[in-house]
């Protein structure tokens, strides 16, 4: 990618907790397992053009760009189904989290996954294979009782499919910032020193929502987030969180977008060049893959800001 950190990193891992946007190929690989390929009008399935490397994008996403630009490879995927499952559609009320195997990755995010805990749904075909976004950090503190190694980078991103998706009922900005608030602690209690926290990006930005609730949501979302981290910060002292604005920065890009501007990234050099999709034709310079998910090229520029918001921090490495 366009940033490159020739310093030492001072992270030996980066382990992923959320949905579609940091999603390594746990989504794809489970798809896959059930053996059913199903259709775009039905699913977005990051299995063929124009998405490759079993992401949400164009190439790779923003937690692969990150850790590569920390001088690590890129995560994958750590929860994965048996793949000598054989059944057909009907027959997935009975395929569940039981079937689940841990692999041996260090990305735990899956596609469509919303805040919260359990399992949910997989395209509601009766499949409750997709943990949200608790669950997965519950799953891996059950794989590694010991909790996360101290010079682990640990990155959060989600809350936006408990809005699109609507799961939990009561979806209001407030009470999912809650619940990422609680994901945050839960991280810190199991040692992690390092946490990079994301704020909500507006869901308007997004090609897939247009209602105006949607961003009422993310700023519902953020001021919660604003307001109690600190209180989270002073109970876990021994941890950093590294804060980053990504709310701001997609709000930016898009603004220009749609004011029919290019938008130069100061950071890599790396132009995009409009909104039209690239599932619809566009450009690899586009936006957007599809209704919801950044081009390769943007995930590129999210991840030399979530950089930048590390290596500003002033934080001495613990």
């Amino acid at each position: 990618m366009s940033t490159n950190n020739n310093s030492k990193s001072p992270f030996a891992q980066v382990v992923a907790f959320g949905d579609s946007w940091s999603d390594a190929g746990n989504y794809s690989a489970a798809i896959q397992a059930v053996g059913k390929t199903f259709d775009k009008t039905l699913s977005i399935i990051p299995n063929t053009s124009p998405y490759a490397n079993g992401r949400f994008s164009s190439g790779y996403n923003w937690v692969d760009h990150l850790s590569e630009s920390l001088g690590l490879p890129k995560t994958t995927p750590a929860r994965l189904v048996k793949e000598n499952f054989s059944g057909t559609v009907k027959d997935l009320g009975d395929y569940n989290a039981a079937t689940l195997t841990a692999a041996q990755g260090n990305n735990w995010a899956w596609g469509a996954a919303p805040m919260g805990t359990g399992e949910t749904e997989v395209l509601s075909l009766g499949a409750k294979i997709l943990p949200r976004i608790n669950q997965q950090i519950s799953d891996f503190s059950q794989q590694h009782p010991d909790g996360f190694e101290p010079h682990t980078l640990v990155t959060v991103l989600g809350g936006g499919d408990s809005y699109f998706f609507k799961d939990p009922e009561d979806h209001s900005g407030k009470n999912v910032a809650n619940l990422y608030l609680d994901a945050l602690r839960v991280i810190a209690e199991k040692g992690a020193h390092h946490i990079l926290v994301v704020n909500q990006i507006d869901l308007t930005n997004l090609p897939a929502i247009t209602d105006e609730s949607g961003k009422t949501f993310a700023e519902n979302y953020n001021i919660q987030l604003e307001a109690e981290l600190p209180a989270v910060k002073q109970a876990y002292a021994n941890t950093h969180f590294y804060e980053y604005d990504l709310f701001g920065l997609m709000s930016n890009i898009v603004n220009q977008l749609s004011a029919g501007k290019v938008y130069r990234d100061a950071l890599t050099n790396i132009e995009i060049t409009g909104l039209t999709r690239i599932d619809e034709g566009g450009p690899a310079t586009s936006a957007f893959t599809d209704n919801a998910h950044p081009s390769d090229l943007l995930y590129q520029i999210v991840a030399a800001h979530a950089l930048k918001a590390i290596e500003t921090s002033q934080v001495v490495m613990n």
